[in-house]
C-alpha cells in the first residue's frame, strides 16, 4: 500500500505531465517561418548630456541597456521582439549621465512594420521631461508607386 508521500508525488507528477502535453498541443511549433526582423528604433539626442537608453519590462521594472547615446548625437538600433513588454508595448527609460535626472516613456504598441524613434530633449540641469517616444510606418512597408508602377504625386507642395 503506497504511503501519503508516495501519493502526492504521483498526484505531482500527474498534474505535471499533463501540463506538459496540454501546453505542447496549444500552439504548432513552426520551423518553416523566419523569425521577425527586430524592431528599428532611431535615438537622437538633441541635449548636451549623453544619455544611456535602457527598456523597461512588464511592471515597470528596469530592462536591459541598449545603448548610450553622447549628446548632439543620433544612434540607430534594433530591439528584439522578446525584449518588449506584454502585447508588443515598447517602454525606455533615459538617464542623463552626470545628473540625477531620469524620464520613463509612456508605452507604444508596435509592430513589425514600423519604427521607433526616440527623440531626447534635456534642459540646463538635466531634465528630460520634454522627451517623447513615438513609432511611425517604417518607409520600407509604405508603397512609393501606385499599382501601375507610376510614381504617385506628391500632395500638398
Amino acid at each position: 500500500m503506497p504511503t501519503r508521500n508516495q501519493r502526492r508525488v504521483e498526484a505531482t507528477l500527474a498534474v505535471a505531465a499533463m501540463l506538459a502535453v496540454g501546453g505542447g498541443c496549444s500552439r504548432p511549433l513552426r520551423l518553416d517561418e523566419p523569425p521577425p526582423e527586430p524592431l528599428p528604433l532611431l535615438v537622437r539626442n538633441h541635449g548636451f548630456f549623453d544619455v544611456v537608453v535602457d527598456l523597461v519590462g512588464a511592471g515597470g521594472a528596469r530592462g536591459r541597456r541598449i545603448t548610450t547615446v553622447t549628446g548632439y548625437s543620433s544612434a540607430q538600433l534594433t530591439v528584439r521582439w522578446i525584449d518588449l513588454q506584454p502585447g508588443q508595448v515598447l517602454a525606455v527609460r533615459v538617464h542623463a549621465i552626470g545628473t540625477r535626472a531620469s524620464w520613463y516613456s509612456p508605452g507604444i504598441a508596435v509592430h513589425a512594420e514600423m519604427t521607433a524613434y526616440l527623440d531626447v530633449y534635456s534642459g540646463q540641469d538635466g531634465d528630460l521631461s520634454r522627451s517623447s517616444l513615438w513609432a511611425a510606418p517604417t518607409a520600407a512597408s509604405v508603397p512609393l508607386s501606385s499599382a501601375a508602377g507610376e510614381p504617385r504625386p506628391l500632395r500638398g507642395r
